[in-house]
């Protein structure tokens, strides 16, 4: 899809241009600058072969100061020269020349250029009969003649024979032509007959001079058209050419049937592989050449009509061979000859025998007009794909519109009118025109001149051909003129750049509408240097300069209509924002679309015309005016968006943007002004977009900042972060965002790794180039290496389409283009939410459509794709929603989005009326969709359309068939299906029974063709039950547990509902359920069977509660006895009116429970109930409640207690105390000392890692004292002071009190919970303190602050130090509080070091970002705090 544009620099040889001069052969020395050539001329009246050397940039000789100096060698009229080599090895060349017309003998003559005296040249050798051609491999280690006897020699670079044969041995030749393949294997000989006079190819080894195979012969042919070979009986030698990598060669024929020459290919094992046919009408080739790269193949030919030669270019692509450029030589500049250069495959370079030097640099541009179709040059004809309706690649193409010569470029007029149409400069000087009759729609184009009278006439009319209509002549009456490049000036006139011979330049500006007057309202607009490219900007054509990188520009003013001198100088721009100067070649420029809205940002000048251009240089930096774009770009297309964003869809709407774009007034507001962005592909493979305004916005911070590489990204890139879902679906999801998962995606997708994951990238296949991006579209075409085009749609155009159209309300575009280009159709809800919600109306009246409702339906999820985090986050903040006109209310977002979206769709159908047969499967979707879908409700829908069904078959059933009335279009059997495709079998059949309707499951369950061996026995036992029953059934097979009990209060199941209630912890519910209906008799047994679940748990005292509300006070005392809860049991006992002696028979069973868990109560009910002091000042003295055994014993005159009971237990509890507290304190000191070490270590770890990892014995060595190795890992060092001391700092652990008091704290639950299994506290001990841990610090700090003493206990002490002084022990006592104060102080001081290890601790966990909450206290209490207090009270959702 792209066309070559051609740049050009001439320079003519001095000497050649007197009478009398030709240059015979010359071979192009580009690594010396020079031409080097042999001429034929006369010095002194003498014809001489002269051998000279040009410059190629001026054409003055350089071989000598003046001419006739260098080689001159006397010659006869039938002299001819036959080749001329540049040999780099010896610094000169090598010259083949033929003597005599029979050619009795031939020569070669080495010529250095180094010598003080010019060239000398040497006879290097005679080739007997004559020398018919003679060439040297590439590598110049090999020449091979052929002289006119048909004898083959192969020569080394020393010029010694190495092998001979011969062609045939029917006699001589006419004429030959040889050709090397690269890596000189072979060599390819075309020769003509003497006798026969048929042309033949021959393939022989490039050593031994051996046939390898002869090509196939005119009669016959494995591919292409059969075709005889031309040669002989012309002037010319037979053209032969081996393509560099050696799969194809060139030659020259003609078939019968042909008015021209063809190119035809062979292999080297002589079969036929293709050919192509020269445009015009007696067209003869004389040369053929290869590029290096053997992608472009040149053709010199000879036209017959005036007898001008022509360069033409071809290349190949989609198995077919294009003509993109063809330069023409007047006849009076005699023999063209060509050479590709011998690095690069876009440079070619020929010189004429007048002595006149070209070189043509190749370039390759796309042209696409305002309406998105596409011009490709394939010689005199232009094939036109309209991108909007059929993308398909050349050689197929919509229409196909026919010139008189080859096109050498072609220009779209900018849109204007309904139709459409292009301006072609062709090879001749001609401008031609062609225009479509509506639109875009060249096919309609080509129909209407099929059908018209003259296209019978037209001999080379086709299907899809259209003739061109020629307008004048571009060079005038000049001679020498050579046009190159062309473009439209506003809208009515073009420009176009031509030399005239090799050192005029000008712009000439035309009425684009004048035909066949050649000079009407043409201006002329001289320029210093040749024109590389011309490019179109808002009506302002800029000409970049060849070499200078220069910009000059031409407007409407330059021209007739616009009151322009007839001659003047092109306007020269000096500003850089127009273009950047670079040390690179510039090879493509672009008018930037919507300019008028950046020049003011790019710095225009007001005087000068306003535009900017987009260049690409050959280094592959991208630049708008001065702005960096981007590196390593290798094509790339400007795309403008509306003003109101909104994506197009067709050709028309995409010309309008155009239009809009150039017409500044038509703007408005600034925000209305119609935006711009830049699709380019890097060498990497990968497609970008960039917003210009973003371009600008960082271009001129990078301006501000000089010297400092900015960070800003250049790409709507980083915004629009979209994450396709790992299985492939079409909605996108979160992915995580972890610096580990960023890692491993690197890992496992290390090419994917390379660029960001956003949403201006997209990665292309190898090679694509960017041929069209439509005004307005959403679509990039990319043009593949093969030739086949692919359409892609870059989410950075999509995104921003769709929120526009969002935001313009136009709702069944945005839904189209998310649904097309794969966007989360969440976005058309999340944009502005809950907005959505308020203009559901809209939204289903302007899409129309309800399968697009369903599937926005099914695609629903509960999270916001345009809040934080979401995938698209960023486009709501960079194409803001409008503010939503109307509040929501509250309540109508109480069950979430999915459900608020539902909700709202379904009522906007309904008030729409749109609820029919359409719309139905859309309402029930409504139902079935989100996280907590409705299928009750949809499959009442469905139960009512049955109905319906029914009513209408017996109706039906009743009446004559002619008016019987048309069951509906959606009946049951559809709806069903429906819904099982969208939650499936197992769910929609639980759904149904969840109704309770056995014959609704029934029918779900044969639809979705379930095992009737499964459902059918079942839905019988269901049918077989009671009415609540049944239902209870269901219920608690779905897991309805709530249902199912009220169900079974209602069936009168008051076991069942209390086996429920007991399984599922739901006994306040079913209180709360029989309380609502009434049942008193159902509640009483349930409060009885929940006392019985309590009782099971050891929840003794809820038990009794539970057993008080109904009316049960014997079960209650027997509950509180179970859970020893002496006060209540008591109690109750006397409230029972019990005896004497029963009472005191429950206070002994009492206060034998409590003698082992709660020694205080035992002694109390001893004391008051048993009157037995002796047990209970036992049991205080246990519980350590000295006082109160003092008081006890002396209440009821047993004073002797003290001595014989109180007086032995306060000595064996203070020796306790006393050991336990010395050993508590020894421990906080140790915990204390290594929390220190365990500081100093993190702070040597820091140390060192900001040392750089320094040597741990320089920082004080790690926490072992002692250890002067080094440590290699943290929690070996962090080991080694515990496993030093031969034992883990932590083994060794006892409780601060060994003397456990007996008392226990209030409960806050009412009974008391079962023990804990032993495995939970293995399972606890294992995750204790360990020495060496990475949280050790953490975990020692959490444990010391956890050891604080109980307040209780040093009471319990305090009461004993009392009694201790009171029995005369004072020095015990002392003692005794030594050691606790001293404990009490270490644990303190512990304390302090624990607390500045975790506030140092959780200040790093702060500046890493990290969770704080592991190195708080947690609360004593944990999960009992929040069950206060008995469980029959709390209430049922607690």
């Amino acid at each position: 899809m792209r066309s070559a544009r051609v740049e050009r620099a001439r320079a003519r040889a001095l000497e050649c241009a007197r009478d009398g001069v030709s240059v015979r052969v010359g071979a192009f020395d580009a690594h010396a600058g020079a031409f080097r050539c042999v001429a034929r001329a006369s010095v002194d009246g003498d014809v001489m072969f002269t051998f000279r050397s040009y410059a190629l940039d001026t054409g003055r000789r350089v071989d000598a100061e003046s001419d006739g100096v260098g080689l001159d060698v006397e010659c006869d009229d039938d002299d001819d020269a036959l080749a001329c080599v540049i040999d780099h090895e010896r610094g000169g060349c090598v010259f083949w020349f033929r003597k005599g017309a029979t050619g009795t003998a031939a020569a070669a003559a080495a010529a250095d250029g180094e010598t003080a005296d010019g060239w000398i040249a040497d006879v290097i050798g005679d080739v007997v009969g004559g020398c018919a051609s003679a060439s040297v491999s590439l590598s110049g280690a090999r020449v091979v003649t052929v002289s006119k006897e048909g004898a083959v020699t192969v020569l080394n670079q020393d010029f010694y024979p190495l092998s001979e044969t011969r062609l045939t041995r029917d006699g001589g030749i006419v004429g030959a032509s040889t050709s090397w393949r690269a890596d000189g294997r072979f060599f390819a000989v075309s020769s003509t007959c003497e006798k026969t006079k048929v042309t033949t190819l021959r393939v022989f080894d490039g050593e031994t001079a051996e046939l390898e195979s002869v090509g196939e012969g005119g009669d016959r042919a494995t591919s292409g058209t059969p075709a005889a070979l031309v040669g002989g009986d012309r002037d010319d030698p037979p053209p032969l050419a081996w393509q560099p990598r050696g799969a194809l060669i060139a030659c020259a024929g003609r078939s019968e049937s042909d008015v021209s020459d063809r190119v035809i290919f062979y292999e080297r094992n002589g079969l036929r592989r293709g050919d192509f046919a020269i445009p015009g009408r007696g067209t003869e080739i004389s040369q053929l050449a290869w590029s290096c790269d053997s992608s472009r193949l040149a053709v010199v030919v000879r036209y017959a009509d005036g007898g001008e030669r022509a360069l033409q270019i071809w290349t190949r692509s989609n198995m077919h061979w294009y003509l993109k450029h063809e330069t023409r030589y007047d006849e009076s500049e005699g023999t063209v000859r060509c050479e590709w250069d011998l690095e690069s495959g876009d440079t070619i370079r020929a010189y004429t025998e007048r002595g006149l030097m070209e070189r043509l640099d190749l370039f390759w541009e796309s042209t696409v007009s305002d309406r998105g179709t596409c011009a490709v040059i394939d010689g005199d004809a232009v094939l036109l794909t309209p991108m909007f309706r059929a993308p398909i690649p050349p050689p197929l193409c919509a229409a196909k519109v026919i010139f008189n010569a080859p096109v050498v470029a072609v220009a779209f007029q900018p849109a204007t009118s309904s139709v459409e149409r292009f301006v072609a400069l062709l090879s001749t000087g001609e401008l031609a025109q062609a225009s479509s009759v509506q639109g875009a729609d060249w096919e309609r184009t080509a129909d209407v001149f099929a059908d018209s009278e003259r296209a019978a006439s037209w001999d080379r009319w086709t299907d899809n051909e259209i003739p061109a209509e020629t307008l004048r002549s571009a060079t005038g009456a000049s001679s020498g003129v050579v046009v190159e490049h062309v473009a439209f000036v506003g809208d009515a006139h073009v420009a176009v750049s031509c030399t005239i011979d090799v050192d005029v330049h000008e712009i000439r500006l035309m009425p684009a509408d004048v035909a066949n007057d050649a000079n009407q309202g043409v201006t002329k607009r001289a320029t210093r240097e040749s024109i590389g490219t011309l490019a179109s900007a808002n009506g302002v054509v800029f000409a970049l300069a060849r070499d200078s990188g220069d910009v000059y520009a031409v407007d409407y003013n330059d021209t007739a209509s616009g009151g322009g001198e007839a001659f003047d100088d092109a306007r020269r721009i000096e500003r850089s924002s127009t273009v950047s100067k670079s040390d690179a070649k510039i090879i493509v420029a672009r008018g930037l679309d919507a300019c008028e809205r950046y020049v003011d940002a790019l710095g225009a000048d007001s005087e000068e015309p306003r535009g900017a251009l987009v260049t690409l240089d050959a280094r592959g930096v991208l630049r708008v005016g001065d702005i960096l774009v981007a590196e390593n770009v290798t094509s790339f297309a400007t795309h403008v968006f509306g003003a109101d964003g909104c994506a197009v869809t067709s050709a028309e709407a995409s010309e309008a943007v155009a239009s809009l774009a150039r017409d500044s007034s038509r703007w408005g507001e600034a925000d209305d002004a119609p935006s711009t962005r830049l699709a380019y592909v890097t060498r990497d493979h990968r497609l970008y977009v960039a917003e210009v305004d973003d371009l600008i916005a960082n271009g001129s911070r990078e301006r501000r900042q000089v010297g400092d590489a900015s960070a800003d990204d250049a790409h709507v890139g980083n915004w629009l972060a979209e994450r396709s879902a790992a299985d492939g679906a079409r909605m996108g999801e979160i992915a995580l965002h972890s610096d580990l998962h960023q890692r491993m995606r690197r890992a496992m997708r290390p090419e994917a790794a390379k660029m960001a994951a956003d949403a201006s990238t997209r990665v292309v296949e190898e090679g694509a180039m960017i041929v069209a991006c439509a005004p307005g579209a959403t679509t990039v075409v990319l043009q593949m290496p093969r030739g086949n085009l692919e359409t892609v749609a870059p989410k950075a155009l999509v995104l921003p389409a769709c929120a526009c159209s969002l935001r313009a309300g136009r709702y069944a575009d945005a839904y189209a283009l998310a649904a097309k280009q794969r966007v989360d159709l969440n976005l058309i809800v999340d944009y502005g939410w809950p907005k959505f919600l308020s203009v559901a109306d809209d939204f289903v009246a302007d899409i129309n459509s309800p399968e697009a409702v369903m599937e926005l339906l099914e695609a629903l999820t509960e999270s916001d794709v345009t809040a934080e985090g979401g995938i698209y986050e960023e486009l709501a903040r960079l194409y803001p929603p409008r503010a939503t006109d109307g509040a929501v209310e509250t309540a109508t977002l109480a069950g979430g989005k999915s459900q608020a979206v539902c909700a709202a769709i379904r009522s906007a159908i309904e008030r729409l009326g749109a609820a029919g047969d359409r719309w139905e499967l859309a309402v029930l979707t409504s139902y079935a969709s989100g996280d907590d879908p409705d299928l009750g409700s949809a499959l009442k829908r469905v139960a009512v359309i049955r109905e319906r069904e029914l009513a209408d078959a017996a109706a039906n059933a009743m009446q004559v068939s002619s008016t019987k009335s048309r069951l509906t279009s959606i009946d049951a059997a559809v709806a069903l299906k429906h819904l099982l495709f969208l939650v499936g079998a197992e769910t929609l059949y639980n759904a149904a029974l969840g109704t309770y309707d056995l014959s609704l499951a029934y029918l779900v369950a044969q639809h979705a063709q379930m095992d009737p061996g499964e459902y059918v026995a079942e839905l019988e036992t269901f049918q077989s039950m009671r009415e609540h029953q049944r239902r209870a059934s269901i219920a608690l097979m779905l897991g309805r547990h709530e249902e199912a009990i009220t169900e079974c209060l209602l069936d009168g199941d008051v076991d069942g509902a209390a086996s429920l209630a007991s399984d599922q912890k739901m006994f306040p519910y079913a209180l709360a359920e029989a309380l609502r209906l009434q049942n008193v008799d159902a509640r009483r047994a349930l409060l009885i069977k929940f006392a019985e679940h309590l009782s099971r748990g050891s929840r003794h005292e809820d038990a009794a509660i539970a057993r008080l509300a109904a009316e049960d006070v014997p079960g209650a005392l027997e509950s509180y006895r179970l859970g020893s809860c002496w006060q209540q049991a008591l109690t109750l006992a006397g409230r029972l009116k019990m005896s004497a002696a029963e009472r005191r028979n429950i206070a002994e069973e009492l206060c034998e429970s409590l003698a082992m868990t709660d020694p205080l109560a035992a002694a109390r009910v001893a004391a008051r109930h048993l009157r037995d002091a002796e047990r209970a000042v036992e049991l205080l003295c246990r519980s350590g409640a000295w006082r109160e055994a003092c008081e006890t014993a002396y209440s009821d005159d047993r004073g002797d207690l003290l001595e014989t009971t109180i007086a032995p237990m306060c000595a064996g509890a203070a020796q306790e105390h006393f050991e336990s507290f010395k050993e508590n304190k020894a421990r906080a000191e140790k915990y204390s000392s290594r929390l220190r070490d365990l500081r100093k270590h993190r702070a040597r770890a820091e140390q060192a890692l900001t040392l750089e990892f320094a040597n741990w014995s320089a920082l004080g060595g790690c926490p072992n004292a002692g250890n002067d190795g080094d440590f290699e890992m943290d929690d070996a060092m962090s080991e080694a002071p515990s496993l030093a001391s031969g034992m883990s700092a932590y083994t060794d652990r006892t409780g601060l009190t060994s003397a456990v008091s007996g008392t226990s704290a209030a409960s806050t639950v009412g009974g008391r919970k079962a023990k804990r299994k032993k495995k939970d506290k293995k399972a606890k001990l294992g995750r204790g303190l360990r020495a060496g841990s990475p949280t050790e610090e953490r975990d020692l700090a959490l444990h010391v602050v956890a050891l604080a003493p109980m307040s209780k206990t040093l009471e319990e002490i305090g009461e004993l130090l009392e009694i201790l002084v009171l029995f005369g022990h004072e020095d015990d006592a002392r003692a005794l509080q030594r050691v606790v104060g001293e404990c009490v102080d270490a644990h303190v001081a512990a304390t302090k070091d624990a607390e500045t290890s975790l506030k140092e601790l959780k200040d790093i966990a702060l500046q890493k970002s990290e969770p704080t909450d592991a190195f708080e206290r947690k609360d004593a209490l944990g999960d009992a705090a929040l069950e206060w207090k008995w469980s029959l009270l709390r209430a049922v959702g607690k």
